[in-house]
């Protein structure tokens, strides 16, 4: 407990003779990281090129809040919006009580996002805007670090696209609102690790310890699998900044080949001599989530000539690959994603994704189309993905690998800067 106690008034104290952070706006600026970039614009596109500022004066206070907080988003968008979760803190230490939203917002023509909205509570019923943060990943809702008469300390850990943190941490002391910067101790951490050694993916941080804990990947390590070791993470705070302190790195030597084992109980071992049993020549009718068949549905058609030309066609590549994306990065089977073709690699689907679409938007400029109608192809073309995804989430034995047929057609070789 006494450690605790330590490390929180650590916290605070590094932030005391910091300047006063005027508004939502210049806190925002303080730090340039992945969990800062607007994917998701008031006019609900995907980085139409609106700036912090646009989107939180797109964040509605109104004065009916408490009753619409669970159900109606605080952040204006032309986009789909849904409220994930929502809350407040009443009772502080210092400032005023604290309301906070999470939403999800679906633009017409890119990636799901979510949002994290602060405001709190200043004279009367009036709201102030203390924050707003999207990132392409997720959110968890702010947790209260602390509570105190020093200060009060808010975590909200964040994820992107399950490659890096999204964490921000807010302070609250008697005069100001400040931000930690936290957008350097990852590749402290890289630097700071032998040679051939780096962490790849998001931690999770326990704050009130300035700890955290990460597998190491070794050079040549697939995503999936880490064999390195574990590192765990000693934090400090200097000057508004969470830098790293100490490693503390367990080597760890692979022996031999690392070996998938399906537990026999738990139905997939079953499910795959089921679909090795009902397999024939049509690889249409294949509905196994299989990565041999599933390599073999994309090279099907993955050297064919019939590359889109068309916008339409160019919007839909764009849509599967994205749906491919979201199923890779969501799927809880690191034999199958390990054995995919790496075209087929959420990374790379990304790139194809987002080439798709470019190549779409340069295409509609050209022929001189006008947004709205674009919008509405993209619209139709992001039903295609949804009834494609589905069909491949559901084993659909009819058409289950339409999806990966449709991503060997849309394939396009990309350099190395994409």
């Amino acid at each position: 407990m006494a450690k605790y106690l330590k490390r929180i008034a650590i916290i605070i104290l590094a932030f005391l003779s910091l300047p006063t952070i005027a508004s939502a706006q210049a806190m925002s600026d303080k730090t340039a990281g992945t969990a800062l970039q607007i994917g998701v614009c008031p006019d609900g596109r995907y980085e139409s090129g609106c700036s912090q500022a646009d989107m939180e004066k797109a964040v509605t206070l109104a004065n009916d809040y408490l009753i619409t907080l669970r159900s109606r988003c605080l952040y204006q968008s032309e986009s789909r919006c849904w409220v994930i979760s929502s809350g407040s803190f009443a009772s502080m230490e210092r400032g005023g009580p604290i309301i906070w939203q999470h939403m999800q917002l679906m633009p017409t023509d890119g990636p799901v996002h979510e949002m994290i909205v602060i405001a709190e509570g200043m004279s009367g019923d009036d709201m102030k805007l203390v924050t707003a943060h999207q990132v392409w990943g997720y959110f968890i809702p702010p947790d209260m670090v602390e509570n105190s008469d020093d200060g009060v300390v808010f975590h909200i850990a964040g994820n992107v696209g399950g490659k890096g943190n999204a964490d921000f941490v807010l302070v609250r002391t008697k005069e100001k609102w400040i931000k930690i910067d936290m957008d350097r101790w990852f590749e402290q951490v890289n630097a700071m690790l032998p040679a051939g050694f780096a962490i790849r993916q998001s931690v999770k941080i326990d704050l009130r310890e300035l700890f955290a804990s990460s597998p190491v990947w070794r050079e040549g390590d697939g995503e999936c699998c880490a064999s390195g070791g574990t590192v765990k993470i000693d934090y400090i705070i200097r000057a508004g900044v969470l830098m790293v302190n100490r490693l503390a790195f367990d080597e760890s030597t692979p022996v031999g080949q690392t070996q998938y084992i399906d537990n026999p109980d738990s139905g997939t071992a079953m499910q795959q001599k089921q679909a090795e049993a009902s397999l024939d020549t049509d690889d249409a009718a294949i509905a196994a989530i299989d990565s041999e068949r599933a390599n073999a549905a994309f090279r099907k058609y993955q050297n064919s000539d019939n590359h889109p030309v068309e916008i339409g066609k160019m919007s839909e590549c764009a849509a599967y690959w994205d749906r491919w994306k979201y199923s890779v990065d969501s799927m809880n089977n690191a034999t199958f994603v390990g054995a995919l073709d790496p075209a087929l690699s959420s990374n790379n689907a990304e790139k194809q994704s987002f080439f798709w679409l470019e190549k779409a938007k340069t295409k509609n400029r050209l022929e001189q189309g006008d947004a709205e109608s674009f919008d509405a192809i993209v619209a139709k073309s992001n039903e295609a993905g949804d009834e494609a995804y589905a069909e491949w989430v559901n084993e659909d034995p009819g058409s289950g690998y339409k999806l990966l047929n449709m991503l060997g057609a849309c394939y396009a070789e990309l350099g190395s800067d994409m």
